[in-house]
């Protein structure tokens, strides 16, 4: 049994598959046009569909149909791949530990040279020089500045 929210562009109602269409199913996309026929009971405001007062016509309405389709495709990767490359991590319920069954083994990673501590490399004789030679005309001139009231 499916819930349909239908619409002709003005008037919007709620039907309900009340006996099986093959023709209509949860991989229906949305916009889909819907012809009905006949004589169609309404029950406690629902619309009662069946395969004799409906007739799937098909097509698609674009903005509609991606939004559904990228509803669909996030929907079937939720929960699909907990734990495994690229997944979610298992749930893990607060005041346990976490259970891991892939061991590392540290000693590789204290081997890295990316975790290495370094120490800076000195600059060259030529840089040395400039900084003497600027340390010196610096120290001999006092900079100084002037206020005047108004």
């Amino acid at each position: 049994m499916l819930r349909l929210q239908m619409t002709d562009g003005h008037t919007s109602c709620i039907a309900v598959e009340f006996s099986y269409n093959p023709k209509i199913s949860l991989n229906t996309p949305p916009g889909t046009k819907v012809k009905l026929s006949g004589i169609v009971d309404v029950k406690n405001g629902f619309l009662l569909l069946n395969d004799s007062n409906t007739t799937i016509l098909g097509g698609e309405v674009e903005h509609l149909f991606e939004k559904w389709e990228l509803q669909r495709s996030l929907s079937k990767r939720n929960r699909s791949n907990i734990g495994t490359e690229g997944g979610p991590p298992p749930f893990v319920p607060f005041g346990q530990k976490c259970v891991s069954h892939v061991q590392v083994d540290t000693r590789e990673l204290d081997r890295r040279k990316t975790l290495q501590v370094t120490m800076p490399v000195k600059p060259t004789n030529d840089n040395d020089e400039l900084e003497k030679q600027s340390a010196t005309v610096l120290a001999g001139h006092r900079i100084t500045s002037h206020h005047t009231a108004l």
